[in-house]
């Protein structure tokens, strides 16, 4: 090595952490450039060994994976007896590369004299969980090798140049194995997206529960001017705020008394869709009775009523009527009325009869009492969730108003048209 064996060090630690950077701040294809052009300046002016110049290579090349991944391009259409360039092949190939070049270096270690400071720093990391976290840890595994190799040289600051290689080697090897893990866990989120795709095209969704994880915007002094943000980013966004909305529905009753009415109010119109106004607008234009959603708690054993409880309070099984609580009811308590109460004995047992009538069809079921003088329409949210229109008077059941009413609000709470909205090119 021409160069100071130090100065290298440093000089490739400041790379990486560049590159990472810029991934970091969806930037791929000028973190693949960058990347490529130090490399074969490096390799023109044999400062680096031909192993550590390898796993640049492998490096740059998921600048343009992450590029596709970011752009659900694996979700794209695939064509006829085309050759397989898909995505995952090509994540396939990196987490093959990396195994090989991690693998490589433990088989074939740099020869160095007997006292050689490798051997303190060949330890794999736990493995991360995105780019930028590999890259935030290329400066402490750099500083950690250095640290060890002027240990053992003392106060020398002229490292020889085999040392010098040894710890650009650990490194590459150490961010080859976090980037296998890495790869590894895209491929398994590729497929999760894949399978929320093709719920998003069933008629309510049929999981149990779902979460996702806030995402941070990165900010990065490489770039003055950030680049827009992938189709990743913005479904994800988009996918918080459409949770938001639902559940602020749901738990609207609970909420309501922690704030003031205006304040409640203007809460829900913030959000990405107003479904208490959308609600109380519906209800006081066509005078209907209360429109409600209910839970089905049949085979919840936990269930201990409606939001959060204290985990040491004890409670009973919900039985009979019980079992079938309204998570949601506008006008407020409209089912504790013991004047109205009397329809919500109908209301479950249309339910329970009309169960396999209200979850295979795409329209509203509606069930006119005569007893009652009340108009009752079901329609399936949720496996568990159904929404109930009560009017107390004979409603036909064609009135298309209220088809589309039930319509919007169970489409829209199912997330039908986000999930299919991850496909690139759907409308």
């Amino acid at each position: 090595m021409s160069e100071n064996a130090e100065d290298v060090i440093i000089k490739q630690q400041t790379i990486l952490d560049n590159f990472f950077n810029l991934l970091g701040s969806f930037s791929y294809d000028k973190a693949k450039e960058y990347l490529e052009k130090e490399r074969d300046l490096a390799v023109k002016n044999h400062t680096v060994a031909p192993f550590f110049s390898s796993a640049l290579s492998a490096f740059a090349s998921l600048a343009a994976a992450e590029k596709n991944y970011a752009n659900f391009m694996f979700l794209g259409p695939k064509g006829f007896l085309r050759k397989d360039s898909s995505l995952k092949s090509m994540y396939e190939g990196l987490m093959n590369e990396y195994q090989r070049l991690e693998e490589k270096h433990y088989i074939t270690p740099v020869s160095t004299p007997t006292m050689s400071p490798s051997s303190s720093y060949r330890t794999p990391s736990p493995p991360s969980s995105s780019p930028v976290s590999v890259g935030s840890e290329v400066s402490g595994s750099a500083a950690s090798s250095f640290g060890s190799t002027g240990s053992v040289r003392g106060s020398t600051h002229n490292l020889p140049a085999y040392l010098g290689e040894d710890v650009l080697e650990n490194l590459a090897s150490h961010l080859c194995g976090q980037l296998l893990s890495f790869v590894r866990a895209r491929l398994k989120t590729m497929e999760f997206y894949e399978k929320m795709y093709s719920m998003g095209s069933n008629r309510y969704m049929k999981f149990d529960g779902f979460f996702t994880n806030g995402i941070k915007k990165i900010s990065t002094a490489v770039s003055s001017k950030p680049p827009p943000a992938p189709g990743l980013y913005t479904w994800l966004r988009n996918l918080k705020a459409a949770l938001v909305s639902k559940f602020t529905l749901y738990f609207h009753e609970i909420l309501s008394k922690q704030t003031t009415p205006a304040d409640m109010k203007n809460f829900c119109a913030k959000a990405s869709f107003d479904y208490f106004s959308k609600i109380t607008s519906f209800q006081k234009k066509y005078d209907v009775a209360c429109i409600a959603i209910v839970l089905d708690t049949a085979g919840l054993d936990d269930f201990s009523g409606h939001g959060y409880c204290h985990p040491q309070k004890a409670f009973e099984t919900p039985k009979g009527l019980d079992s079938f609580p309204p998570i949601v009811s506008y006008p407020p308590n409209f089912f504790s009325q013991e004047k109205l109460a009397t329809h919500w004995p109908s209301v479950v047992m249309i339910m329970n009869n009309k169960e396999q009538d209200i979850r295979n069809t795409e329209t509203a079921v509606s069930i006119f009492d005569p007893r009652m003088n009340a108009t009752y329409f079901l329609s399936k949210i949720e496996a568990r969730m159904t929404l109930v229109v009560i009017f107390e008077s004979k409603k036909t059941e064609r009135d298309s108003h209220i088809h589309r009413f039930m319509q919007l609000l169970c489409t829209q709470l199912r997330g039908n048209k986000l999930f299919t909205s991850i496909k690139p090119g759907s409308k």
